[in-house]
């Protein structure tokens, strides 16, 4: 419960400015995050710490504008690194040309664009993972996981499909 939360006042946060989260209320960040009364407190308590934190650091928006840069960088890496093996799963399990049509170019994606064209090639989530759009990134990764999973299922075996 605690990592929709986070993930939620996350994305809330993205969008307004350093300065601007610390004149926030408990009612603000309760409707952001959807809470009962006793989470609305314990996320108030911790949410506290963390913008005395984030002005202990100084951050102005450029400083947070490069930290979010930074890991985007990050995350698009780890994409494109893990990229020709996800392709090789997928192509197993679905058709190729389904495939090809959406990743016809070794293009750098992001997250929201990688997850995008996974739901267009499982548009009947056979196989589970990506239903959440709150976190992307952990849904791509349950994703493969449960593609993992199918392929150590016998009828793979005989393709030489080796997980």
């Amino acid at each position: 419960m605690m990592k929709t939360q986070l993930k939620k006042l996350q994305e809330e946060s993205k969008r307004r400015s350093v300065n601007s989260l610390g004149n926030l209320y408990p009612d603000d960040i309760a409707t952001w995050i959807e809470a009962t009364d006793e989470e609305t407190k314990e996320f108030v308590d911790f949410s506290k710490q963390f913008i005395a934190c984030l002005k202990e650091l100084g951050l102005t928006d450029q400083d947070r504008r490069l930290c979010v840069s930074g890991g985007n960088s990050i995350l698009r890496k780890a994409i494109i690194d893990n990229f020709i093996d996800f392709r090789k799963v997928l192509s197993v399990l679905f058709d190729i040309t389904i495939i090809e049509n959406n990743f016809q170019t070794l293009d750098v994606y992001g997250v929201n664009e990688f997850y995008e064209k996974l739901k267009k090639i499982d548009k009947n989530s056979r196989f589970m993972g990506l239903e959440s759009e709150i976190n992307k990134l952990l849904s791509i990764k349950t994703y493969y996981e449960n593609l993992q999973v199918e392929l150590k299922n016998e009828k793979y075996k005989s393709i030489g499909v080796d997980f």
